[in-house]
Order: structure tokens, then sequence, then C-alpha cells
């Protein structure tokens, strides 16, 4: 999230704080943007190969593996991911 001009950073899993940034200081490319989820997965969609992304899919758990992450939706599939977003 930010808060003024602080880009705060979380770990994923439990929330906890992990750094901090001067969002002006970053790249304007870096720099944080809101953005629709609707045009997120529109982009996301045009740009990745099929099949990669998966929606209206309601999450059971994760697990973090170490180089990647299980994900278990409440269908009983699972998939094993690089990147998460949700």
């Amino acid at each position: 999230g930010i808060s003024g001009n602080l880009q705060f950073s979380s770990n994923g899993i439990n929330g906890e704080l992990v750094g901090s940034t001067q969002a002006e200081s970053l790249p304007p490319r870096q720099q944080p943007h809101r953005v629709r989820r609707t045009r997120l997965q529109s982009a996301l969609v045009e740009t990745v190969p099929p099949g990669t992304i998966h929606l209206k899919k309601a999450l059971k758990s994760l697990s973090d593996l170490g180089d990647s992450v299980q994900l278990t939706f409440e269908d009983g599939s699972e998939v094993n991911a690089d990147l998460v977003v949700g």
C-alpha cells in the first residue's frame, strides 16, 4: 500500500512489513499506480500464454514451496505458480 510518499512492501503470506521506499525515488515505470481489476485481467490475458491465468476460481489454500507457490482451489484443482495476483 501507499501512505503519503512512501511505498510499503509486505510479505504476501503473513503480511509482515519487509521494507519501504520513497515512491518518487523510483523510476517512473516502477512507481505505484492504481489499476482497475478488469483492466489488469485484460492486459494479462492478452499477454500471457493461454491456460496460465485462472479466473473465476475460489482459492482454498496456498503453500510456499520456496521457488514457487502451490495453489489449491475449492473445486479440488491444484496449480504451481511463480506469481500470484489476487
